[in-house]
């Protein structure tokens, strides 16, 4: 039973520096014993964040020795889809009633950008984008040019059913 593990991990709550670092603790803390049959479990909830916190926890999640199941409970948003997607092949799930959201990276705005700022600004977005993209065609089925379509249309936000997130399985 999923619910019985051991090694269960709450992904609850906004994804920032706080939030990487108490999942990356217990990640690190669950994986010093190597058990097949009892692997890390992370249950997400979370309407995203910080996609450099999501991708810290993602990079540690790659590095283990246990299986990491990932369970999307409620709403797997933004960054919080890039933990999901983290979790060893064949074993991401997902409950029925979860929501699932990707959208174009967000940056805040400021009134007074220098010219100089804005074309930084600008190369940061371009590199955040193409990390994105290079991402989920990684650990997904889906295509590159299917997921720039989804990220650069005109729809800012995109709400993922789950008959369509299964396609993302691999």
């Amino acid at each position: 039973d999923i619910f019985e593990s051991r090694k269960l991990i709450f992904a609850w709550n906004v994804i920032d520096q706080g939030f990487s670092e108490r999942v990356i603790t217990k990640l690190i803390e669950h994986d010093k014993d190597v058990d097949e049959k009892n692997p890390i479990t992370i249950l997400i909830n979370s309407h995203g964040g910080s996609l450099a916190d999501a991708f810290a926890v993602s990079d540690v999640m790659k590095n283990l020795k246990n299986k990491v199941v990932t369970i999307a409970v409620g709403c797997v948003y933004s960054a919080a889809l890039i933990i999901l997607l983290s979790g060893t092949k064949d074993h991401r799930l997902a409950m029925k009633n979860a929501e699932f959201l990707i959208h174009q990276p967000v940056w805040s705005k400021e009134e007074n950008i220098k010219f100089q700022d804005s074309r930084s600004r600008r190369k940061k977005e371009e590199m955040v984008l193409s990390q994105l993209i290079d991402f989920y065609s990684n650990y997904s089925r889906l295509k590159k040019k299917k997921i720039e379509k989804l990220l650069s249309g005109a729809d800012f936000y995109f709400i993922l059913h789950l008959t369509f997130v299964q396609s993302f399985g691999r």
